[in-house]
């Protein structure tokens, strides 16, 4: 199966690496622009510094940061730009200066009890297509969830925090 990066198909001569985001080992290429350093392990995963960004059509706009260090360590994440909530993404980058070419994107996980998804506003990864570095920074005294509900809406293509 061929996987793409945020910024399109991965080319033929891309990188081939192995992912367990939906449970069982497969193989992706992906392009080198897809893959990120973080300097300070996320929270829970002290051994994986090197990460690749999985995504493509089919799932979009949800992505996978895959550990290369850790095949278990999948994250599902989606980019913030596809959630509705009003002014996420600008305050994120307001208080991070980040750089223009980051994206900033929350960690998510499905709830089948609630049936709906479950982001974490409250610290999100910031990837810098440029430097190829990403980090999780959290958002103290902001009053972002840990746990924000959300639900699919299909026509809009994005998450919505349910009324």
């Amino acid at each position: 199966m061929a996987a793409t990066s945020p910024a399109g198909p991965a080319p033929a001569e891309g990188l081939v690496i192995a992912t367990v985001r939906f449970g069982t080992v497969e193989q992706v290429v992906v392009a080198p622009s897809a893959l990120f350093s973080f300097p300070e392990a996320l929270p829970g995963l002290p051994d994986s510094h090197r990460y690749v960004l999985i995504g493509d059509q089919n799932s979009a706009p949800l992505f996978w940061l895959q550990s290369l260090e850790d095949q278990a360590a999948c994250l599902p994440v989606v980019e913030s730009a596809s959630l509705a909530v009003a002014g996420y993404a600008e305050q994120v980058s307001q208080s991070l200066g980040a750089a223009p070419d980051a994206r900033v994107f929350v960690v998510a996980r499905f709830d089948p009890e609630a049936n709906s998804f479950v982001v974490n506003l409250l610290a999100p990864v910031i990837l810098d297509r440029r430097a190829g570095t990403g980090k999780q920074i959290v958002l103290d005294g902001q009053g972002y969830a840990l746990r924000q509900e959300v639900r699919w809406d299909a026509t809009a293509r994005n998450f919505v925090v349910p009324c």
